[in-house]
């Protein structure tokens, strides 16, 4: 961080050891208070602002948890500016890697999860993130002390489906199952306890208008396909 004036903050966060994130982060910002980092630009996770927290599993309580308490550490970390992006579900888990956990048949063009077909599910793709960003940082003042959802699309699983089907050309189709034969099937579990959330959250709670306002420009579902199509294999 020597002679750096502003940083991009997402940490790896681990399904397996959450004590990780939190661990990595409070480095970073350690780390950014010492070297006199004047912006930094966070990347957390739609959702992570509900509160009371949703305490049907461990594991979600502890991951929400977790993302707020490393959103605090930058907010109170006594920068200049400070920015928190919260993307949704990205339109990277229908591509590998993130589809070899996320959407682990579709190359055989199925699709399946917990969540009712016409639920409906706000999307963004990290190029999205990237532009918020970009943004952030050409203008601190304007995104100083914002708390921004980033989504670009809003779609349920069934118009996902059907999106990859008119745009590739191949027959895709959605099943809604329980969350014991997700995991059989390859799903994380993660993944499925946080479909059984969307359930109760629908679209993450949050009116596409948050994300409008700020004015940056984003790509629908279908225009992302489109331009990434070589990474599907799709039978």
């Amino acid at each position: 961080m020597r002679r750096v004036a502003a940083i991009f903050s997402v940490q790896y966060a681990d399904p397996y050891d959450l004590t990780i994130e939190p661990r990595n982060a409070a480095n970073m910002v350690q780390a950014a208070r010492d070297a006199g980092i004047e912006q930094v630009v966070h990347t957390s996770v739609a959702g992570s602002n509900f509160f009371p927290r949703w305490d049907k599993y461990p594991y979600m309580t502890q991951t929400w948890d977790n993302k707020y308490d490393i959103e605090e550490l930058v907010r109170n970390g006594g920068f200049r500016y400070w920015t928190v992006l919260h993307p949704c579900w990205f339109m990277e888990n229908f591509v590998a890697p993130n589809s070899v956990v996320m959407a682990p048949e579709l190359n055989n063009g199925v699709l399946f999860g917990t969540m009712q077909g016409d639920t409906p599910l706000k999307l963004n793709s990290g190029e999205d993130t990237a532009r918020f960003a970009r943004a952030a940082f050409e203008d601190p003042q304007k995104f100083h002390a914002k708390d921004i959802n980033v989504a670009s699309d809003e779609l349920s699983m069934t118009e996902i489906a059907e999106t990859l089907s008119r745009v590739l050309d191949k027959k895709v189709i959605f099943e809604t199952v329980g969350s014991e034969e997700t995991r059989k099937r390859g799903m994380l579990e993660g993944t499925t306890y946080f479909m059984e959330w969307l359930e109760e959250f629908p679209g993450f709670g949050f009116d596409m208008q948050d994300t409008w306002q700020y004015g940056v420009s984003m790509k629908s579902f279908a225009e992302w396909v489109e331009e990434n199509r070589d990474r599907f294999d799709i039978l």
